[in-house]
């Protein structure tokens, strides 16, 4: 016993000593670094220990292979379901979510044992952990920044940092983001609840980290751990999957329970046990929840998943099995459906509802990178896609490289037979690409599927030692160094390091992606937390702590335009904003001119001329300027 305390002794003093030293030298570090990246950890733990105790309880433990990923998902979806029913309570506050972590994980403190049993397993049949480090290490420096991203703060985290304000569901009129399903965004709140912003963004890389080695336990059940680890590679290392971990999106949050879903389905197949049916539905359910770009995958992927691979019964029992499957998902997802129902009286708004006036936003969406409805143009992006997604920026999320088009040729070399979870994972690689070609190009909506792409490269690639062999490996590894650089270079690109490295301070990183920051801190300064701001060219909120008015930039007419015109006159426009507690308008110069979208319009802001006057008369008698910047402009009601 004395021994064991001495080596507990010996081990905490150096990490004490660095402490100091790096509060002392990196205060950033010690600060703000270290502990969003604790808080990170402590919730992930929380999952796993907790899914420890209800697989066990539940007998799941016994008829899955896989461990650590199994246990992530139940502690997150029995996590999730928590979070969801204090929504509907209105009980959605800061201090009742980290209580909430703090006692779910003193209570499975007593799974710790088997979790680094686990753990260990895993990594003694990890292979390439150089690799691994060296992309884990980029991607952890790169994403240790405040929180930048566009859609970050426009509603991937603005919205839930709203729900804690209100502490529950809110509602925009405005803006049809707040209609969107949150599932994975409820978890960026348990950051916010620890108060930090960067423990929010860092979600996105622990849902990663956890679909690298689900991919990896998952490949492991073919007895190839060389290839299960290659699989494992290949997802990190992709740009798709490395450069949308660096900032706080739901998609590698989708990749995993899309994953889990199709995997735990595989196992029901081979073993019949119902329990996996229903475990896979949940995560099926889960993954609607997260986002509806997963709708059209789970009708096709499913049904050739039940179709060709559940054997054991008939065609009959089949498709009962899977339209059972079907229904049991989206009651999983209701919640979601049952808010909007409430709210909107249509559980699918907005995509059943006429809600964006623009002609030009939908051909934007509809007809990627043309202007004009050329169906040579609308065909050749489409016929091409399979291509252009690996070297071609669609969306906001990378490429896909060259790996998986240069080594093609290779996946098909070895002549000896394919297992039946390669032939799993290649019907729902090709099912998944045929879905992706008929989305919008975003190269985002292609997650869902991406994680059995790797799992087929990884288990499917030869490993015998013949000449042909090793060129491939060979030009597998010059196509993987090459994905780290971009990643390097993206971030560098970006001037990420800059942040975590302490080069730059919060407000001048910030300055340079969120041009409204600094106007931001400001009100949060030196106007009442219960004041109202109307904000004009501006639609993300973010940052703010007071309520903002505000509508989403595509869609039209916008707020100002809608209440000038529901107003008449100028004394009930002042009415109409005090009626509202607005006591401040800000001004984003530069968001009425050119939208970061970058639609083809010459302005956002081209009111009536009604409108443009009543504004003007507004702004010249009941308005003073309090902040200017370069882009912002605040100013307050007198």
């Amino acid at each position: 016993m004395i021994k064991k305390n001495l080596i507990l002794t010996l081990c905490l003093v150096p990490l004490c000593i660095i402490g100091l030293l790096s509060a002392r030298f990196f205060p950033r570090f010690a600060y703000e670094i270290i502990p969003a990246w604790a808080i990170v950890m402590l919730s992930g733990l929380c999952f796993i220990l907790t899914g420890y105790a209800i697989d066990r309880f539940l007998g799941l433990s016994k008829i899955v292979p896989v461990k650590i990923s199994l246990h992530f998902f139940t502690g997150s979806f029995f996590f999730l379901i928590i979070l969801l029913v204090l929504l509907f309570l209105h009980l959605f506050y800061a201090e009742l979510i980290v209580t909430l972590v703090i006692i779910l994980t003193i209570i499975s403190i007593k799974n710790i044992k088997s979790f680094i049993a686990d753990l260990g397993s895993l990594a003694a049949n990890l292979n390439y952990r150089t690799v691994l480090i060296i992309q884990c290490l980029v991607i952890v420096v790169g994403a240790s920044t405040a929180p930048y991203f566009f859609d970050a703060l426009l509603y991937q985290l603005a919205i839930p940092y709203d729900y804690l304000q209100n502490h529950g569901f809110t509602y925009n009129p405005d803006s049809i983001l707040t209609s969107y399903p949150m599932n994975a965004n409820l978890f960026f709140a348990i950051g916010i609840s620890f108060r930090s912003d960067m423990a929010a963004q860092l979600f996105c890389f622990l849902f990663t980290l956890m679909g690298c080695i689900a991919i990896k336990e998952f490949a492991e059940q073919t007895d190839n751990f060389k290839g299960a680890s290659l699989a494992a590679v290949i997802y990190l290392t992709t740009p798709v999957i490395s450069m949308t971990s660096l900032v706080p999106l739901v998609d590698t949050a989708l990749a995993f329970y899309s994953l889990m879903a199709f995997m735990l389905l595989y196992h029901y197949f081979q073993s019949g046990k119902r329990l996996l049916f229903y475990s896979a539905g949940c995560a099926a359910g889960f993954a609607l929840g997260i986002k509806h770009a997963f709708i059209p995958y789970i009708f096709p992927l499913s049904l050739l998943a039940f179709l060709l691979f559940q054997v054991q019964k008939n065609w009959k029992a089949r498709l009962i099995d899977y339209i059972q499957f079907i229904i049991f998902s989206f009651i999983i997802m209701s919640p979601w459906l049952i808010k909007n129902s409430i709210i909107y009286s249509d559980p699918f708004y907005p995509y059943l509802s006429n809600v964006i006036a623009s002609k030009m936003e939908l051909a934007r969406i509809i007809v990627p990178e043309t202007s004009h409805f050329e169906w040579l143009a609308f065909l050749k992006s489409y016929l091409l896609l399979p291509v252009t997604m690996h070297f071609k920026l669609l969306g906001s999320a990378g490429i896909l490289g060259g790996f998986f088009i240069a080594m093609f040729p290779w996946l098909f070399y070895s002549h000896q037979p394919k297992s039946s979870l390669f032939r799993y994972c290649l019907i729902l690689s090709i099912a998944g690409l045929a879905v992706f070609i008929i989305l919008p190009h975003s190269l985002r909506y292609f997650l869902p599927a991406f994680p059995f792409a790797c799992i087929l490269y990884g288990i499917g690639l030869p490993t015998d030692n013949s000449r042909i062999t090793q060129l491939g490996k060979l030009i597998a590894w010059l196509c993987i160094s090459i994905n780290i650089i971009i990643l390097v270079n993206h971030s560098v690109t970006f001037q990420l390091f800059n942040y975590s490295l302490q080069q730059e301070n919060k407000a001048v990183f910030l300055s340079k992606y969120a041009e409204y920051y600094n106007a931001a801190e400001y009100l949060n300064k030196n106007a009442p937390r219960n004041a109202g701001v109307l904000l004009v060219g501006e639609d993300r909120t973010f940052y703010f702590h007071q309520k903002c008015y505000y509508n989403w930039l595509v869609q039209q007419p916008h707020l100002i335009e809608l209440w000038l015109h529901q107003a008449g006159s100028v004394n009930n426009f002042l009415t109409l904003l005090k009626n509202k507690n607005v006591n401040y308008i800000l001004f984003n110069h530069y968001g009425m001119k050119k939208h970061p979208d970058n639609l083809n319009r010459n302005s956002f802001y081209t009111l009536p001329l009604n409108e443009l006057n009543l504004l003007n008369e507004f702004r010249l008698n009941h308005l003073e300027s309090v902040y200017q910047d370069q882009f912002v402009t605040i100013m307050k009601i007198k």
